[in-house]
């Protein structure tokens, strides 16, 4: 109701004759908005969709943006930890685990959270000033250095695509940039405080703002499924207060476009607490409660295959959503190919288990084992060396009858490859042979490996060396071997991903040799820095046909016309999921926080109600 309120009040205004209207979306809807929009009677030069990342591209080229190179998770990753390394005489409450790699990605976290939240470290370190003396302030104290220290080391040449926002107010203010022009704002249910600021400096310029909000009357303070949205909403009005600017009088749109009367009675009562009238289904609506994930997903696969069979869909009018697609994805996959059914998976896939990433973190835990067999073999098994699997399993099994390991690998071998036989055969004399020149195709590399690492000075030589090792064993070209393998099986999206897992590896390492230049760092540094990467990046696939069931989880998908969808693992607990707990910042600290006027998120009752 609400997004087609939106189009059709930019219809009238255009038969108005109003031109410069904007209407600002989420990233993911904005195909969808660009698609009903160039369905719409209205000139193109008249009328944009924009996101927010897309609006402040706009403004930086209106009026100049900052041209330095920009980092992501990962380039944040490298430039924390190096932070961390700087300045670790001076952290003392999280001393223990300062290094650890999970307390690296938990200071980026929260780093992105104070960011999107507009807080910025002298924020940070005013509010530790007011707090009672104890754990609280000692901690804030620290992550508002660690914070101001990050910042430091980026803008000494990069920037930080979270900052895009509140570079884009800086320059706002006092232009005349949204004058004359009619703003939209659809299909949000809550607006960071960065946005917020973004929104203020629209709605003081702007000819007329419309923004429109998934909730019921503003000003109820209940805890409910609305609850953070009315804070939206009252926000909101704040801003118009305070700016001096009239706030019309809410339009509340109560009829439901999208459902039939049992879907539209569901949505409507589902979390009201009391029991549901529900008129007559007609089959739209099906429960069936499943022993197994298993059952679940093969009930959904079946009922799939009959309304396509039967009742004339087409695969893509289906959609499949989940919690979290991807605790469900290896069911699926088994599932749904065995019922023929086409689908894609719309899921992030962790690049740590890639084949590349785990032969990269064994190739280094080799030379930092001095030859371990175990990671030697972890690494051959990767199907990135020049052996074949024949070769890896003869060798294996030498190693494991005479128990080969660590110094050994660079003697040649001279035990009866048969066992505990009494003397040399002409046979084993040639495996002997063949074994030890497999040997030495296996360890002379790892040897040169060695060699370039204790060279190393930094981490720019420790990537060049782990690079140059890779290059050696011609990874890429086993690596699209691999790829094709997969291919020709007919997994086409495996296939992409461990394809392109080759530019993800590259580009980490240009990253840490780009943004890690100076300084000492022995090899145990780099190898926690390069894991915590690969724990930390992940890889979208793209869809490999048009005729597809989609599956997604919640919080990404957004079908457009759906004619069916199936919701797997509607658990209490799990669909809704409890508030999210874990991080540097526990809920209790949050509230204490909020107490000292600092705008953190509150994951308690308003995570529950968003949830």
């Amino acid at each position: 109701a609400n997004s087609m309120r939106i189009l059709d009040q930019i219809c009238e205004n255009a038969r108005a004759g109003v031109a410069g209207q904007i209407l600002i979306v989420p990233e993911q809807f904005s195909f969808e908005s660009e698609r009903a929009a160039a369905e719409m009677p209205v000139k193109s030069e008249d009328f944009e969709v924009l996101s927010f990342s897309r609006l402040c591209d706009l403004v930086f080229k209106t009026y100049g943006g900052v041209s330095t190179e920009t980092i992501d998770d990962a380039g944040r990753t490298v430039f924390m930890a190096a932070t961390v390394d700087q300045l670790s005489d001076g952290i003392l409450a999280y001393k223990k685990i300062l290094k650890h790699p999970d307390f690296i990605k938990s200071m980026v976290a929260t780093v992105k959270e104070f960011k999107n939240c507009a807080i910025s470290p002298e924020m940070l370190k005013s509010a530790a000033a007011s707090l009672p003396d104890g754990s609280l302030k000692r901690r804030i104290s620290e992550i508002s250095l660690l914070y101001q220290g990050y910042d430091a080391l980026v803008s000494e040449g990069f920037s930080d695509p979270l900052d895009r926002i509140s570079r884009a107010c800086k320059l706002l203010d006092g232009k005349d940039f949204f004058k004359g022009k009619t703003v939209f704002l659809d299909a949000f249910k809550g607006f960071t405080q960065q946005q917020l600021e973004l929104i203020k400096r629209i709605i003081v310029s702007a000819d007329k703002v419309y923004i429109t909000l998934p909730c019921d009357e503003m000003d109820n303070s209940n805890p409910d499924i609305f609850f953070s949205v009315r804070q939206t909403a009252r926000s909101l009005r704040r801003i118009c207060l305070e700016e001096n600017v009239e706030f019309a009088e809410p339009e509340e749109l109560s009829e439901n476009h999208r459902h039939l009367p049992p879907l539209k009675a569901m949505e409507s009562n589902i979390f009201a607490g009391h029991d549901m009238k529900i008129p007559p289904a007609e089959d739209c609506i099906t429960l069936y409660s499943a022993d197994k994930r298993y059952d679940e997903v093969d009930f959904a696969a079946s009922e799939i295959s009959r309304l396509v069979r039967k009742e004339g869909y087409r695969f893509r009018e289906i959609s499949v959503i989940a919690k979290n697609a991807e605790e469900y994805a290896p069911v699926i996959e088994t599932v749904f190919s065995r019922h023929g059914i086409p689908f894609f998976i719309d899921a992030r896939r962790p690049v740590s288990g890639q084949p590349l990433m785990i032969a990269v973190r064994a190739a280094l835990e080799t030379v930092i084992s001095g030859f371990s067999t175990e990671k030697l073999l972890t690494f051959l098994k990767c199907g990135l060396s020049e052996l074949s699997e024949e070769e890896i399993f003869q060798v294996e099994n030498y190693c494991f009858l005479w128990k080969i390991d660590r110094g050994e690998w660079k003697k040649p071998f001279s035990k009866n490859p048969r066992g505990m036989e009494e003397g040399l055969e002409e046979r084993d004399k040639k495996e002997l042979e063949r074994l030890n020149f497999l040997r030495e195709k296996i360890i002379n590399p790892f040897i040169k490996f060695r060699e370039d690492i204790k060279d190393a000075s930094c981490f720019k030589d420790y990537a060049a060396a782990t690079f140059s090792f890779l290059c050696a064993q011609k990874a890429d070209l086993h690596l699209s071997e691999l790829a094709n393998d997969f291919g020709q099986k007919g997994d086409l999206e495996t296939a992409d991903l461990t394809e392109r897992s080759w530019d993800v590896l590259v580009c980490a390492l240009d990253k840490i040799a780009l943004l890690c230049q100076g300084g000492k760092n022995d090899l145990m540094s780099f190898y926690s820095l390069l894991s915590n990467l690969f724990s930390l990046l992940d890889m979208g696939a793209s869809p490999k046909g048009i005729d597809q069931v989609n599956v997604g989880s919640a919080s990404r998908t957004r079908p457009a016309q759906p004619r069916a969808v199936f919701i797997l693992g509607a658990n209490d607990g799990v669909f809704p999921g409890l508030s999210a707990q874990g991080g540097l910042l526990s809920d209790a600290d949050r509230a204490k926080l909020l107490e000292a006027n600092l705008p953190v998120n509150d994951r308690s009752a308003k995570g529950l109600c968003e949830e």
